[in-house]
């Protein structure tokens, strides 16, 4: 019986210990990440015009600078 309640007491420690790291890692992810800005309005009016000239029937457009989204739609 000791035996037992020495391993569901690992079991439960390891169980905290996952979720808390979980829970640090997903945090600094939220954190992280800042919202990407705008297109300009030029650029907007050519990817509309090129995606009706073209007959395009979707286009999803970003700019990466540093290896980071600045611009994204």
């Amino acid at each position: 019986m000791k035996g037992t309640r020495k391993r569901f007491s690992f079991c439960e420690r390891a169980l905290v210990a996952a979720i808390i790291c979980a829970g640090l890692t997903l945090g600094n992810f939220a954190f992280a990440q800042q919202p990407p800005q705008s297109f300009p309005k030029e650029l907007d009016d050519y990817v509309a015009s090129s995606v009706r000239d073209w007959e395009i029937p979707g286009v999803a457009i970003a700019v990466v600078k540093d290896g980071k989204v600045i611009a994204a739609r």
